[in-house]
């Protein structure tokens, strides 16, 4: 099953500018759930074989190839420091452009595309300074929705050495 999302990637990734309403990819990992902006998601597909690279870093699990393009698989559970776990059949792999460079995501599962307006989404400027990778928090049907902000996901010296 792969879904594929019509937006320019190359546009900039903005939270709610003006009280507007914005379409995030809300996904699973353990019970946690997180968000990513739409316009930075390329497509969702299924779990496949992941190449192992030699001498990579250590947040990345290997390389995939998607129709003759090469990504680098990000391990997402280290990036977020969350419990690591082999990937499973039932995973599945958000590619997004980070920075300029697009890479896979590992996730538990993909929940959906939600819409979301300055409402559901709180503290934008101070966890951004704070955590860098999170840009929110949004409540939507009475869950915290961590959103995070891909282009601070991969430190810039990592996506040099990928890209």
């Amino acid at each position: 099953m792969e879904t594929t999302f019509s937006n320019d990637p190359r546009l900039p990734e903005q939270i709610l500018p003006d009280s507007q309403t914005n379409q995030f990819v809300v996904f699973h990992l353990d019970e946690r759930q997180f968000g990513l902006k739409l316009s930075v998601v390329q497509r969702v597909i299924r779990v496949v074989e992941v190449t192992p690279v030699p001498n990579a870093l250590e947040l990345v699990l290997g390389l995939i190839n998607i129709q003759g393009q090469l990504i680098y698989v990000v391990d997402t559970r280290k990036l977020l420091d969350l419990p690591e776990r082999e990937i499973d059949l039932t995973d599945q792999f958000i590619i997004v452009n980070s920075s300029g460079l697009t890479v896979a995501l590992v996730v538990d599962r993909v929940a959906g595309v939600r819409e979301l307006n300055d409402y559901h989404i709180n503290g934008t400027e101070e966890l951004s300074h704070t955590f860098g990778h999170i840009y929110a928090v949004a409540k939507i049907d009475g869950e915290v929705v961590l959103i995070l902000n891909v282009n601070h996901l991969l430190p810039p010296a990592q996506i040099r050495v990928l890209d």
